[in-house]
Parts: C-alpha cells; sequence; structure tokens
C-alpha cells in the first residue's frame, strides 16, 4: 500500500508543478505585443502575409521612386500608425512591399534544372565509359550548361516579389490581443 501512495503522492506532485506556473503566466502575464501584426491581404483570399515588429521591410511610399528599408519597430492599432525606423507612417501611405524570400516555384525550379544539367553530364560520361564510340561532345556540354545558367538565371531573376497596394492588395494592422 505504500508504494501506492508513494506514486499517488508524486503524480499529484508533478501535476503542481506543471499546473500552477501555467494557469500563473495565464493568468498574470499580460497580453504579448507579437499579437499585433501588419497585415498583408489580398481582397478575395483569405490567404495572409503577416508581418510581426522587429521585421525588416522593403518599401516604396505613395509618390517616391526609391525603395526604403526599415525595421517595422512598432504598431500602433488605436491611432492606426507603424514605427518604421524613426518615422511614424499610416499603412495607406505605403505604396509597395518588396520581399525578398524565394518564390513557391523559382527555387525548385532552378534546383531541377541543376541536377537536370548534372545527370546529363552523368549519363553522357557513363554511356562514354560503357561504350568509347560514344564520347562526350559539345552537344552534351551545351545541354549541360545552358540547364545550369537557365536554372541560375530563374533563382536570381525571380528571387523577390513586388505587393502594390491598391484594388488587388491592401495592409492593414491587426490586434488579436484579448481585452
Amino acid at each position: 500500500m505504500k508504494g501506492k501512495e508513494r506514486s499517488k503522492n508524486y503524480f499529484f506532485n508533478r501535476i503542481k508543478q506543471l499546473l500552477f506556473p501555467l494557469l500563473f503566466s495565464l493568468i498574470f502575464l499580460p497580453a504579448l505585443p507579437a499579437q499585433i501584426y501588419l497585415q498583408l491581404e489580398r481582397s478575395g483570399s483569405a490567404k495572409t502575409t503577416k508581418f510581426a515588429p522587429g521585421t525588416e521591410l522593403t518599401f516604396r511610399l505613395k509618390g517616391q521612386t526609391e525603395w526604403e528599408r526599415a525595421v517595422l519597430d512598432r504598431l500602433i492599432p488605436e491611432e492606426n500608425r507603424l514605427l518604421l525606423g524613426i518615422n511614424y507612417i499610416d499603412p495607406s501611405e505605403i505604396e509597395a512591399i518588396r520581399s525578398f524570400h524565394w518564390q513557391r516555384w523559382s527555387k525548385p525550379m532552378g534546383t531541377n534544372l541543376y541536377l537536370f544539367g548534372a545527370s546529363w553530364t552523368g549519363f553522357a560520361l557513363g554511356a562514354w565509359v560503357a561504350d568509347r564510340n560514344d564520347p562526350y561532345s559539345a552537344g552534351d556540354a551545351i545541354v549541360t550548361l545552358s540547364a545550369i545558367g537557365t536554372g541560375f538565371l530563374i533563382q536570381k531573376l525571380f528571387h523577390h516579389r513586388t505587393w502594390t497596394m491598391g484594388k488587388k492588395w491592401r495592409l492593414r494592422i491587426v490586434d488579436l490581443r484579448v481585452k
């Protein structure tokens, strides 16, 4: 009986150790600032892109031609303002946002073209080893180099994406804090 009571006490002590800090953090900690986002949304679509405070943004303001780069320091939903670097800006003043993340299709396509070029050379060299009458020719080198060059160009040309605000895209500040 003593062993059963000991395991029961151990179980309840372990629950107390885990449950009390969790309840304390849920009840007494204030809402986290990461629950406020700058949201880029497409009209008619549920898919959005969220930018949290601390994210570096590349953007262009209305009436300007040059791109600016600044850290999204703070979002103020009550005033509909955001702090980019040292400037307070209204989201409607931003004309375009640029992202330098790989597009969904460009990196895999470039990688597949690299693999195709390497495979072409591998099979051509394998055919040359198996049959000396089928040498590695200039045509094989051209196919390999053009596949690798095309893959490289696709990855470099489609490395960024630009969203222009207007009818299709819009920016807004989203506050998800519990009040």
